[in-house]
Formats: C-alpha cells, structure tokens, sequence
C-alpha cells in the first residue's frame, strides 16, 4: 500500500533533495513547511544556505505554468508531490500547545490527515519537538532515514590482527606483503593494520593488495605520538590520496596534525599553490558585524590560529608571539597562497591545486558534504575534520549518524582515493586527557 508522508521545514533543511527517497509514494508538503522555510533563507551561516539550497530544488519541481501544486505532480520515483493548503485542524491539538506556533500546526495537519485518509499517514520529523507531540497525539511519525549510518560503530581505519612472529620479521625486511584476503577480513583501501605477535609488532597501511610498512614521517616538529596518529601522518602526506577524514575527541590533535602537513606541503615541497582553511559558521550574521571578512571570520577560527604559533615557526624566522604570528599569516594570505573563508566561498568554484582543511564537519549535513567535495579539481586535496559525537553537534538537523562527516567516512571507506582515521587518545595535556576519560 502506498503511504502519505508530510514532510517538515527540518527534513527540506537537511537534504533539498528528500523529494527523491520516497519511493512511489505521496510527499505532502504543509504550506506552513515552505513559509518557515522563506523565513529562514535571510538566515546567514548554514541555516540560510540549506534554506535556500532547499527553496531551489522545491522551485524546479514546481516551475511550470501547467501543473497546480497542490493536485500533485508525478516524479520520476513513481510518487507524487504536493503542497497541503487546507486539512490545518487546530482543535486537534490539546489546549496545552500554543497553536501559533507553526511546528504545532504542521503537526495538525497531519493528524488532519491521518482521521481523513485510508493511506498509512507518516510525518517524517529530525525535530526531536514535533517527535513528541506526534507521539502524544498518535500520529505515526519518522526520522529522514536516507542518509544515515546504518553501523552502530563508525568505521575507524585501524584493525589490529595477531600473526606469527616470521610474518613481522619478513615484513620488516622486504617493506611490503602482499595478502590475499578471504571473506572475513574487513579491509578497506589506505587502512592502518597493526600487526602483532608474542614477541613484536609492526603498523603498515593497506595498499594495492599488500601490507605496506610504515614509516615515520620527518616532518618540522611533529611526531606521531600513538598509532593513530601515526597513520593519521601518513594519509596526510600521500600525495595519491586526495580525501582524508580524521575523528575524534578535542584534544586528540585532529587540526594539529592537518596544518603541520597542510604548511609543509604548502611550504617546503609545493605540493599545492594554496591552502585553503574553512569553518562552518552558524547563526552568525557576518554582514552585521563590524571589520573585514577575515576580522569578522576570526572568533570561528580561533582553532586554526591557536594551532598557528605551534607549526608556522619552522618556516618563518621569529614567529613566537602572537603579533608576529598574525604578520606570517597577513604575509601568507597577501601572497594568495592561504585563504580563510566561511562555507559560502565554495560555491561555484572548482578549485585546483588546492589543499583544504574543514574544521567542524559534523556540523554539516550530507548534501553539504557533497558539495565541499564535488569542488575538487586538478590536484587538490580535501582534509575534513571533526568529533562526530552528539554532544559536539550543535546544529538542529543533524546527529551522530546523519552529520556530513560520518556520512562521507562511511560512504568513502571502500575508495582507493580516501583514506580515515578516528583518533583516540586525548595529546593535549594530563588534565585533559583524565577529563576526557572520568567526566
């Protein structure tokens, strides 16, 4: 049986593309959906973007003279689409609700619905308010399931496997082993593999159908300070790789180790003409505040200037205050060779020979992700960053298995051109690392 789902403001917000993942079905969209969402396109930071990225893919199913919107109009699935003018039935609700509030009303209708029609009537919610009204009024109601992680754990980018001792000893000696896998063994391309035996170890990267040995990389003051890290390092640094995702906790030294390498292949080898640093803002209305666009930016890229002083040093003479790390940085962006842009920089650009570095990716939703990525031209390299855990996500559509990083860790891990790692250990100090762990 075909089923009636009412789509709210949260689920268009998420992913502009939701008309596409009903299957056969029947999308109602409450007219109160799309009046929320006009509201919200003057938004700046991520708001506005997905308001508006949402508002475009609604006008181009509905741009044409011949079609009235609110019958319903076929798409390619085999569903329909429409917008919902009326069944908005107030009384419904208990007198407990505010019956202004516009969440409250979309909730109506599909309770309206629900009493009126033989079709299973689904509300398809990620706001966790009109999940518990629709709860408490029975009406069926869903989370976007589309995009999610289905894995209750996040791939991330280390086995450890016990082998015999001659295994290692053969690895150290010709750098490389090639393996044949069976069906059990869950490897996937540019993993850390640490192998381990009663007598020693050795940590190796999968690669091309073989165990690659790892070697610690000299690079100007760092040093991988756990397995991790180490291979963290190496993704980094692989010039073939063109995608690197790195998780984890603060502290655990995610925007630390990206700039190390991210200036030493700007700034020792030329690997790239560019480097390329941005942060999701949020709520923020940049245009309102006072100062240029990267005075303004400041406050939200505060994590990549407390890592500055740490791995700018090696490459400029004199870098140890904060004046001089702000003129190494003035003198960098003046050369064009470093940029510091908020997420709107992206679009429409196709940028090549470009490292990029995005902070805070589970702050971004999927289709938000895609775009960051479908940017990527000639010989560039993307680093996204990000704890993916639900009390580090502060945006109101997305959580731990539907945010843009853990979508794209879990959606590339099978590619030869990305490769992960979810770092562990907390580095940045004793005091954090037991906060971590006891709190």
């Amino acid at each position: 049986m075909k089923k009636v789902y009412v789509i709210d403001t949260s689920v268009m917000m998420h992913d502009p593309l939701f008309y596409e993942k009903f299957e056969d079905n029947e999308i109602v969209i409450p007219i109160q959906s799309l009046e929320e969402l006009r509201k919200l396109k003057n938004a700046s930071g991520l708001k506005g973007f997905q308001a508006r990225e949402a508002g475009r893919k609604i006008k181009e199913i509905f741009n044409s003279e011949d079609i009235n919107v609110t019958e319903g109009i076929p798409l390619e699935n085999g569903g329909c689409i429409r917008v919902e003018l009326n069944h908005m039935d107030l009384d419904l609700l208990p007198n407990a609700l505010d019956k202004k509030v516009t969440d409250y009303k979309i909730v109506s209708i599909a309770k309206s619905l629900t009493e009126d029609l033989d079709e299973p009537v689904i509300m398809v919610s990620k706001d966790i308010d009109i999940w518990i009204v629709c709860k408490a009024l029975n009406v069926k109601v869903e989370d976007y399931m589309n995009d999610r992680v289905e894995s209750d754990t996040l791939y991330d980018g280390l086995l450890e496997k016990t082998v015999e001792s001659n295994l290692i000893n053969q690895l150290y000696k010709e750098k490389s082993l090639p393996i044949e896998l069976d069906e059990s063994e869950n490897l996937h391309p540019n993993m850390g593999v640490l192998l381990k035996s009663h007598s020693n170890s050795a940590l190796t990267i999968y690669r091309d159908n073989a165990l690659k040995l790892l070697k610690d990389k000299e690079l100007p003051y760092l040093k991988g300070r756990n397995t991790e890290q180490k291979i963290a390092i190496d993704l980094l640094h692989d010039d073939m790789i063109d995608l690197v995702t790195i998780t984890g906790g603060a502290g655990s030294g995610k925007t630390y180790l990206a700039l190390s390498v991210a200036f030493h292949k700007l700034l020792s080898t030329h690997s790239y003409k560019k480097l390329i640093l941005i942060k999701p803002t949020q709520e923020t209305e940049l245009g309102y505040l006072p100062g240029s666009e990267l005075e303004k930016l400041n406050p939200y890229m505060a994590s990549y200037y407390d890592t500055f002083s740490k791995v700018l040093p090696p490459y400029f003479d004199g870098v140890s205050d904060h004046g001089s790390v702000k003129a190494s940085i003035m003198s960098l962006m003046e050369e064009g060779v470093l940029e510091m842009k908020n997420f709107s920089y992206l679009r429409g650009r196709s940028l090549d020979d470009a490292l990029i570095v995005v902070d805070e990716c589970q702050q971004i939703t999927p289709h938000f992700a895609k775009l960051i990525l479908t940017r990527a031209g000639m010989n560039t390299k993307i680093v996204l960053l990000g704890d993916v855990s639900d009390n580090q996500i502060d945006v109101k559509y997305v959580d731990s298995k539907s945010n843009g990083l853990a979508y794209v860790v879990e959606k590339f891990k099978k590619s030869k051109l990305s490769g992960h790692m979810t770092l562990k250990s907390v580095e940045r100090s004793k005091l954090a690392k037991e906060a971590e762990e006891i709190l």
